[in-house]
C-alpha cells in the first residue's frame, strides 16, 4: 500500500505503507525522523496556465458569477445585476475557482495512479471554517488544515481512498477569526496622525466643495485606500479636478462581526446540487468540476456576503456621508475591504452616472505575460485604470504615474559607498497556489533552489544578505528556515526597506515585482533575476525588458548571474553609471515607473470631462 502525504502526519501513524509520497515538499514537517524515506510526488502541472486552461475557467467564472448573483439576490430580496455584485465578490470568487482548478488538477494526477494507494491528511469540518470576510478567506487558502480538507473533498468524487489521522504539530487554523489576530503593522501613534490628517483635509474638502453648488465644472470626488493620499489629493485640487474627500475604510474593515452561529444549513441557499461520483466516459469533466466547486463555494463565502451582508450595509449607512459622488477612486481597497466595495456596490446602484477609477499599486501590471487575479478585475469591472506609465489599447487605461518614497533611498545610498553588501530580496513563497504561475509547486522549487545556490556564490569577499517578506509567514511556509539549512546565509534585519536597499552595494531582485522599480528609479545598483520560463513576459513588455537582457540588467540563468557578479562587482558602479545602462534604465522607467505629472493631468482630463 501506498500513501501520499497532504499534511504534517506523525510519522509513526505511517507504518502501514510501503511507500510514502510527499505532495509537496512544504507540507512535512522538517522534524521527522530520517530514517525513512519519503519521495516528492511529481505531479507538474505545466499546463495549467496553458491558453485553453485558463479560458476554460474565465468562462466558468462568468458562469458563476451569474448563477451566485442570482441567488444573492433571492436571499437578500434584491435585484442586482451580476456586474454590480462582481465589485464585492469577485476577488472572492476568482481566487477560488483558480485555486480550486489547482487543486483539482492535482487530485486528478493521482487519480491515475490510485491502484493501490491511499491520501493521507487530517481533516476538518467546512462548518468550522467558515470566513469571516475575504481576508479572513484569503488566509484560508494557506491554511493546511482546510487545504486538506479541499484535497479530500475532491477526492471522495474520484473514489480515491482517503485516510483522515491526527495531525502532527500543525499549525492550522484554530478559529473563524484568523485575520482578526493577526499582528497590526501600523503603530497607534502613525493611526492617529493618520486620521488626523484625513480629518483635516476633509475639513478642507467640506468648504472648498462649496463652490460645486455653482460651477459644475468641479465633480464630487472620493478617495479610499490610497497610497500617499495627502499628495494625491493635492494633485486632484492643483489641477482643479475636484475637491477630494477622504473615507478611511479600514477600520471598518477591522471591526469583529458578532460571533452567531447561523447554522451551516443556511448557505445552501447558494449551493447547486453536485452530480455523482467522476465517471470519465459519462460526465463532462468541466460540468463535474463546476458543480463541486459550486458545492465548495457554498462553504467558503465569506460571511459578510451571506449571513453578515445586511449588517455590513446597515453600518455603512450609518457612519458614512450621505453624499452623491461622481468619481470614486482606489488602489487596494476594491480587493480586500469588504467594507468599502459593498458601500461602492450600494453607491453604484444609487447613482449609474458614478464613476470608479483604481490606481494600480504595485509591480507586475503590464508585464507579465499571465495577468494577476488584480488586473484581470481590476480593469474589467471598474471604469478607468491608471497605469504607473504604461499604456494599453483599451480605452479603460490610462496611463498615470507612480508614487514612491525615493527620499528615504536615496538618502541611505551614500551608506552603501565602500560597503561589501548584496542585498538579495525575495518574494513571498506560497504554500498552495491560488491560481498565479509564481505560487506554483514547480516555482517553488524552483525559486528556492536558485536562492540556495545564490547564497553559496562566492564574489570576491563581498556579503550576500537576503531579505525576507515582511509577510512570508501569512503564507504557511517560514522562508527563513528553508533558507537556513544553507551554512553562513545571512539575513537582513532592517524593518524599512528603503534602508536595507539605499545601504547596499547592488541589488538583486527575485521577482516581477515592485522592489526593481523602486531601486531603479532611486538610481542604486540593480540586477533583475527571475525563471522566464515559469514567468514570462507579456508580448507588449517584452522588447523592453530584452534592452534590460542585453545589458546584463536582466538575468534569468543563475551560472550567467554569477559569472557576471564575479567579473564586475568590484567596478558595479561603472557599469551601472554607463551611458547604455543609464538610458536603457531610465527608459524603462519612463514607461512602467513614471513620476511624470504631464500624463497624469491628461487621464484626468479624460475622467473628469
Amino acid at each position: 500500500m501506498k500513501a501520499i502525504i497532504f499534511s504534517e502526519i506523525d510519522p509513526s501513524n505511517l507504518n502501514k505503507y510501503d511507500k510514502i509520497y510527499e505532495f509537496h515538499k512544504w507540507n512535512f514537517n522538517e522534524d521527522n525522523p530520517k530514517g525513512r524515506s519519503f519521495d516528492l510526488l511529481n505531479l507538474s502541472k505545466e499546463d495549467f496556465f496553458s491558453k485553453k486552461a485558463r479560458k476554460k475557467l474565465e468562462t466558468i467564472y462568468e458562469e458563476l458569477l451569474y448563477k451566485i448573483s442570482l441567488k444573492l439576490n433571492k436571499f437578500h430580496h434584491k435585484s442586482f445585476p451580476p456586474e454590480t455584485w462582481e465589485i464585492l465578490i469577485g476577488p472572492w470568487l476568482r481566487i477560488s475557482i483558480f485555486g480550486f482548478f489547482d487543486r483539482w488538477e492535482t487530485v486528478k494526477k493521482i487519480n491515475i495512479l490510485k491502484d493501490d494507494i491511499e491520501i493521507v491528511m487530517h481533516k476538518k469540518s467546512f462548518e468550522k471554517s467558515i470566513p469571516k470576510d475575504f481576508n479572513d478567506f484569503h488566509e484560508l487558502f494557506y491554511d493546511e488544515g482546510c487545504n486538506s480538507l479541499i484535497y479530500s473533498f475532491i477526492a471522495e468524487f474520484f473514489s480515491i481512498n482517503v485516510s483522515v489521522l491526527p495531525s502532527y504539530k500543525s499549525k492550522s487554523r484554530e478559529n473563524t477569526s484568523l485575520s482578526a489576530s493577526l499582528p497590526n503593522r501600523s503603530s497607534p501613534k502613525k493611526i492617529n496622525l493618520r486620521n488626523a490628517s484625513i480629518k483635516i483635509l476633509n475639513i478642507f474638502h467640506f468648504f472648498l466643495s462649496l463652490n460645486s453648488l455653482f460651477s459644475k465644472k468641479y465633480k464630487r470626488v472620493l478617495i479610499s485606500g490610497i497610497p500617499d493620499y495627502f499628495k494625491f489629493s493635492l494633485f486632484l485640487l492643483v489641477n482643479r479636478k475636484g475637491f477630494p474627500h477622504i473615507l478611511d475604510f479600514k477600520e471598518s474593515n477591522k471591526r469583529s462581526i458578532k460571533k452567531i452561529n447561523y447554522g451551516f444549513r443556511l448557505r445552501n441557499v447558494i449551493k447547486i446540487k453536485s452530480l455523482g461520483k467522476y465517471d470519465s466516459e459519462k460526465v463532462n469533466e468541466t460540468s463535474l468540476m463546476s458543480q463541486i466547486l459550486e458545492a465548495f463555494l457554498c462553504a467558503s463565502i465569506p460571511r459578510t456576503y451571506l449571513e453578515d451582508f445586511t449588517y455590513v450595509q446597515d453600518y455603512l449607512a450609518s457612519k458614512t456621508p450621505k453624499r452623491k459622488y461622481d468619481i470614486v477612486y482606489s488602489s487596494t481597497d476594491q480587493w480586500n475591504n469588504d467594507f468599502f466595495k459593498s458601500w461602492l456596490l450600494l453607491q453604484k446602484i444609487k447613482n449609474e452616472h458614478l464613476k470608479t477609477v483604481i490606481w494600480q499599486h504595485g509591480g507586475t501590471y503590464g508585464t507579465t505575460k499571465y495577468l494577476t487575479h488584480q488586473e484581470s478585475l481590476e480593469t474589467k469591472i471598474y471604469d478607468y485604470f491608471l497605469t504607473w506609465g504604461w499604456n494599453s489599447k483599451s480605452s479603460k487605461i490610462l496611463p498615470f504615474f507612480a508614487f514612491f518614497h525615493l527620499k528615504n533611498f536615496i538618502s541611505q545610498k551614500e551608506k552603501s559607498e565602500g560597503n561589501n553588501r548584496i542585498l538579495v530580496v525575495s518574494t513571498r513563497v506560497k504554500r498552495y497556489s491560488k491560481g498565479d504561475p509564481w505560487d506554483s509547486d514547480r516555482w517553488n522549487i524552483d525559486y528556492v533552489n536558485s536562492l540556495k545556490k545564490i547564497s553559496r556564490f562566492n564574489i570576491n569577499n563581498h556579503e550576500i544578505v537576503f531579505r525576507v517578506h515582511p509577510s512570508q509567514h501569512r503564507h504557511g511556509l517560514d522562508l527563513r528556515d528553508i533558507l537556513s539549512e544553507e551554512k553562513n546565509i545571512n539575513f537582513d534585519n532592517f524593518k524599512n526597506i528603503s534602508y536595507s536597499i539605499g545601504s547596499s552595494k547592488l541589488i538583486i531582485v527575485t521577482q516581477n515585482s515592485t522592489t526593481f522599480l523602486q531601486s531603479f528609479l532611486a538610481n542604486i545598483p540593480t540586477i533583475c533575476f527571475w525563471n522566464i520560463e515559469i514567468n514570462p513576459f507579456r508580448e507588449e513588455s517584452k522588447k523592453d525588458f530584452d534592452k534590460l537582457k542585453d545589458l546584463n540588467i536582466f538575468q534569468s540563468n543563475i551560472d550567467d548571474l554569477e559569472s557576471f557578479l564575479i567579473e564586475n562587482i568590484n567596478c558595479i558602479d561603472n557599469w551601472w553609471n554607463s551611458k547604455e545602462v543609464q538610458d536603457a534604465k531610465n527608459l524603462f522607467c519612463q514607461k512602467y515607473s513614471t513620476h511624470s505629472k504631464v500624463v497624469g493631468k491628461e487621464s484626468l482630463s479624460v475622467i473628469h470631462r
